[in-house]
């Protein structure tokens, strides 16, 4: 139960059993209070990182941190602004396999998106070409007319 340094007050070491899904409201609402201090327990200590309860959430944090990054990017790219100041009441707060099913479901409309943006870009790029092709061949076209030959006509050296 060791006492730690640079205490103010006088602690006591409690276990606090919960089931997992009240944890988060649980230890948010006693952080809100600042009054207690959390550690690991010493059951972890044998098992590997990997081996943890935690290690699929923190997986699924990175996840969600990687999709929250594509989705920032792709706002300033298109000069979005973002609201980061919405507080969620505690009582609604989503799971975080919540959010990780509405982020894989966002991130796969915008990749659609993204890619049937590409295909009208090349589209439209492909269209505009020929649109160029067509008024220099008729520019081309016009100027034979008017000489009274192509431009063939006069560059041919055989």
């Amino acid at each position: 139960m060791g006492d730690f340094a640079f205490r103010s007050e006088p602690m006591s070491y409690v276990q606090i059993l919960m089931e997992r899904d009240a944890a988060h409201a649980t230890v948010d609402e006693i952080a809100k209070r600042s009054c207690m201090q959390f550690i690991d327990s010493d059951e972890n200590i044998t098992k590997t990182a990997f081996q943890r309860p935690w290690s699929n959430e923190v997986r699924l944090c990175a996840d969600l941190l990687r999709q929250l990054r594509l989705f920032r990017a792709v706002a300033e790219k298109l000069k979005v602004e973002l609201d980061t100041e919405k507080i969620i009441p505690p009582g609604q707060m989503p799971t975080l396999v919540d959010l990780q099913h509405d982020f894989s479901e966002m991130e796969r409309e915008l990749k659609e998106v993204s890619g049937r943006q590409r295909t009208m870009d090349r589209a439209f790029y492909e269209r505009l070409e020929h649109k160029f092709v067509l008024l220099h061949a008729d520019l081309v076209r016009s100027g034979r007319q008017e000489s009274g030959g192509g431009w063939w006509k006069r560059r041919r050296c055989w």
